[in-house]
């Protein structure tokens, strides 16, 4: 898709109003709703998150892909790109969207600061199980392949959102994870950590999740001669 998407970008950029974003180039491929200030959204998440998070980011599309029904999903990042979806609720929902991925990009970034101690796995799976427990008490049987694969799990998150459903899981999950989807995957776990980092309360992830609070407060707070190394 990646490389398709980067010669109809080309090819049609006259077409395409661009906008900036952390310096790197913003292509809008299909309208917003006219109650969608981007700027304003872009404006706000490079006021929040620093700029060395988004060390492999090339850019920023906003349109319809065929990728986004293919997967269920309205945002996602390949390839360097973030990919979102131009049909939003609001501007909140927008950012959520942007802010989720840059996320995923991070973890690209910084995958041995992130993981490589093994603090965050340990506080993930931990979860999962207490959370198994929860749920086999409640009725609901869930394979113990499941709950030790770190991975993202299709049939995994159906029986989660589908089998089970998220409002059901929801009081399982209170004071484990920020939310259910936390559940899916060590990396949706991360993900929405860091949403709640940039976009919620602080101290309630420090509380609910303080491995994961402690490895973006520290990258967050890198020196510039720490960072050097992504710049070359």
């Amino acid at each position: 898709m990646n490389k398709n998407i980067r010669e109809y970008v080309k090819s049609s950029s006259g077409n395409i109003k661009e906008y900036s974003f952390y310096g790197k180039t913003v292509f809008l491929k299909d309208p917003l709703p006219e109650y969608i200030n981007l700027l304003h959204i872009l404006r706000k998440i490079e006021k929040l998150i620093p700029e060395h998070f988004l060390y492999n980011v090339d850019g920023l599309y906003i349109g319809f892909y065929q990728e986004f029904e293919d997967r269920d999903v309205n945002a996602l990042y390949k390839d360097g790109i973030i990919y979102v979806s131009n049909e939003q609720d609001d501007n909140d929902d927008m950012v959520d969207d942007i802010v989720h991925e840059i996320s995923h990009a991070f973890e690209e970034t910084y995958p041995v600061e992130i993981y490589g101690d093994g603090s965050i796995e340990n506080e993930f799976l931990k979860k999962r199980v207490h959370f198994s427990f929860l749920a086999d008490y409640e009725g609901y049987k869930i394979e113990k392949s499941k709950i030790s694969n770190l991975d993202y799990d299709r049939e995994f998150d159906e029986i989660l959102y589908q089998d089970i459903g998220y409002d059901k899981i929801l009081p399982l999950t209170h004071n484990l994870f920020i939310n259910p989807y936390a559940l899916t995957s060590i990396r949706e776990y991360f993900a929405t950590g860091f949403e709640e980092y940039y976009l919620g309360e602080k101290d309630f992830l420090k509380k609910i999740s303080p491995s994961i609070y402690k490895k973006i407060y520290e990258l967050e707070n890198l020196k510039d001669e720490e960072t050097q190394h992504y710049e070359t």
